[in-house]
């Protein structure tokens, strides 16, 4: 299994918000406490698609995953209207989910016709939730995003990020304090998909290097310079202190 499969997130609780109300609105969609349908909007890379995809395959159980499950794509959506939906949704609850769940992930790049056509759907019928995202809130006109809780999702600061990539790390293998964590990702403004990516790479480095050795693995495209001495670790000239407190 691959680094980023092993740290994507599977779970609400692996998710991370630079807005604790929206992690917790997020969470109750996921546990079901609200059902009105939701419009994630932000940045690229924010996590709006990975919330929407734990949101419904939470609520779909153990169909999560499957033809009516799965997160709808409108540039491979190739039916006149939205009739499909209320076929997933009895699919859905006929193994016992209490409430349909649908997934539209960049809801923009529908046209303005299929647009209309959504929310006339909306309009028709309860049985489902639609929770859709999008990077392009002003391609949306104000009647259809009427029809949704709106919610912005904005990128985590690399503070909101420490607790998760100290438990990646510790996965790992690489235990470091939050202070320690908090060296690592000074500065960083980049995706989930991006801290992964960068983690694997600090994760690589940092058990490879030989004793006096000195390597330098990229985040958020600055350099990071680690240096590995006999009785101790630098990072970008920090000395770090294991878990312990004692001086690596």
């Amino acid at each position: 299994m691959s680094f980023l499969t092993r740290h994507s997130p599977q779970q609400i609780s692996d998710l991370v918000f630079r807005d604790a109300t929206v992690g917790g609105i997020i969470t109750d969609y996921a546990q079901g406490l609200r059902d009105k349908h939701l419009l994630l909007y932000g940045p690229a890379g924010s996590g709006k698609s990975i919330a929407a995809q734990i949101i419904l395959s939470t609520q779909a159980g153990d169909l999560a995953g499957s033809a009516v499950a799965r997160p709808i794509n409108p540039r491979d959506y190739d039916h006149e209207d939205f009739e499909p939906l209320l076929r997933d949704w009895s699919a859905q609850m006929l193994h016992g989910v209490a409430r349909g769940y649908t997934v539209i992930d960049e809801v923009d790049f529908f046209s303005p016709h299929m647009q209309q056509r959504l929310r006339a759907f909306i309009d028709s019928t309860e049985l489902g939730t639609i929770i859709v995202t999008t990077n392009n809130l002003h391609k949306l006109d104000e009647p259809f995003k009427d029809r949704f809780r709106k919610l912005l999702v904005e990128r985590p600061s690399a503070t909101d990020w420490t607790a998760r990539a100290q438990a990646i790390l510790a996965a790992e293998g690489v235990m470091l304090t939050a202070q320690q964590v908090g060296i690592l990702l000074k500065g960083f403004q980049g995706s989930a998909r991006e801290l992964i990516e960068w983690l694997e790479d600090y994760t690589l480095t940092f058990k490879r290097q030989p004793p006096s050795a000195t390597a330098t693995v990229n985040l958020n495209n600055t350099p990071c310079s680690i240096k590995v001495l006999p009785n101790k670790t630098l990072i970008n000239g920090h000395s770090l202190t294991n878990a312990q407190g004692v001086k690596k």
